[in-house]
């Protein structure tokens, strides 16, 4: 979101951060819940097999459970308790990336026109990330001509 501030000049995209974490979480939960109802059939029996046949579940969980642990100290109480180390987990925002687009990436190996996008868009934010560039970002807002 910080990149996205820098190039618009909108504050707003910092205030909308923790929603749209918390969305993303929730779409993952019910991501989670619809595999585990209707393609398992609540069978955990059944989980074992899939795990072994399928590795973009072992991917996609991890993901999930780093999503988890920024959901649940995505609150001012946790923010005070972690001091510090709360920025340090919150980069765990770049890793949840990574394994998402990998789980996606298995899971529609015939089509990648959907996950190019998603990959570009990614790519780009978090080239915008690297000190380097983020340097020049406010230049780049502020040059005449560009509003």
């Amino acid at each position: 979101m910080t990149p996205l501030q820098k190039l618009s000049g909108w504050p707003g995209w910092i205030a909308v951060r923790r929603q749209l974490g918390l969305w993303c979480f929730t779409y993952v939960l019910l991501h989670l819940s619809a595999y585990c109802v209707f393609i398992l059939g609540l069978d955990w029996g059944q989980l074992g097999i899939e795990l072994s046949k399928r590795p973009y579940i072992i991917v996609g969980m991890l993901g999930f459970v780093c999503l988890f642990l920024l959901a649940i100290t995505s609150n001012r109480f946790a923010m005070r308790k972690l001091g510090s180390r709360w920025k340090k987990l919150h980069h765990l925002v770049y890793l949840i990336l990574g394994l998402g687009l990998l789980h996606m990436l298995w899971v529609v190996r015939a089509d990648l026109e959907e996950w190019t996008l998603y990959a570009v868009v990614g790519a780009s934010l978090m080239l915008l990330r690297l000190p380097s560039i983020a340097r020049r970002l406010p230049r780049l807002r502020t040059r005449p001509g560009v509003s």
